[in-house]
């Protein structure tokens, strides 16, 4: 695949975890008065969810732009919550988010190719 193609497979084993995520990230730049941030994530929650609803458990093809931009997204949330644990003087739940924020990015962004 070229980094040019239009789509992305997503290893089937990221799929539920992937959606967590993304909802994760939508609550936290919700929380922190990014609405339109969050608003974003929906499109992968959307296309996950889907393959999720079809039974696919394998690769499922989601769009590359809607993949990178979730990177994107989750990266912005967990920064989010790891400033918002420096602020609170530390704050494990906050951290344990944050941690499995960037784990979901990093397998994001071994599907596209750029880990």
């Amino acid at each position: 695949m070229t980094m040019s193609e239009p789509w992305v497979d997503l290893p089937g084993h990221i799929l539920g975890p992937s959606l967590t995520a993304a909802g994760l990230a939508a609550w936290v730049l919700s929380a922190n008065g990014e609405e339109e941030a969050a608003g974003a994530t929906v499109e992968l929650q959307d296309e996950l969810d889907e393959a999720l609803r079809a039974g696919i458990t394998g690769p499922a093809r989601v769009s590359r732009e809607t993949a990178e931009r979730a990177v994107s997204l989750w990266e912005r949330a967990a920064g989010l919550l790891e400033a918002w644990s420096a602020t609170a003087g530390g704050d494990p739940h906050a951290d344990r988010e944050a941690a499995r924020l960037r784990t979901r990015v990093a397998s994001l962004r071994r599907a596209l190719g750029s880990a």
